[in-house]
């Protein structure tokens, strides 16, 4: 699921900046490599906002218990 998000990304990103879908895979490409130790989605996300795309992500879920039809993909430090 996590690829599709990315994949999304890149499409939004390429649609929104005006690029080719295989120009901002590229930068996002360098941008990992450059950053380090961030996966490909940050990496797009970093790339979107150099090219003034921004994405509206769900806000951070509060503390304490929550349904696990609440959970969303990417979520760390999750106790079942």
């Amino acid at each position: 699921m996590e690829t599709d998000d990315f994949e999304k990304m890149v499409e939004e990103i390429a649609s929104k900046s005006g690029r080719s879908r295989e120009e901002v895979m590229e930068r996002v490409w360098k941008t990992k490599e450059k950053v380090g130790l961030i996966n490909l989605r940050a990496a797009a996300v970093l790339v979107g906002r150099e090219l003034g795309v921004t994405f509206d992500f769900p806000e951070v879920a509060p503390r304490g218990p929550m349904k696990i039809g609440d959970l969303l993909p990417g979520m760390s430090r999750v106790e079942v």
